[in-house]
């Protein structure tokens, strides 16, 4: 679907969560997108330590800690404890 915002531009809005997913990992800044295309491939929470050996991240520091806090403030994870998962509207 193409949509018009108030500047007059024409934008794709994505459809799927693949096309959401992409939207998302050209958007946002190491190691976020790295990230979610980890955990777009998991079926539910995940320890964060094992995403990070996954994505090659040690999981811990400004730069992890940087990327966890940009997905969770933009509501694109679930956090329990140390395990998160994608967000309902991503897993799909």
């Amino acid at each position: 679907m193409t949509v018009r915002i108030l500047t007059g531009d024409f934008f794709e809005v994505p459809q799927t969560a693949a096309e959401i997913h992409a939207m998302w990992r050209s958007k946002l800044p190491s190691p976020a997108p790295e990230m979610i295309e980890y955990l777009s491939e998991q079926a539910d929470f995940v320890p964060k330590v094992a995403m990070a050996e996954a994505i090659g991240k040690q999981p811990r520091g400004g730069h992890w800690n940087g990327g966890i806090a940009v997905l969770r403030n933009n509501g694109l994870i679930e956090l329990q404890g140390e395990r998160l998962r994608l967000c309902e509207e991503l897993r799909g």
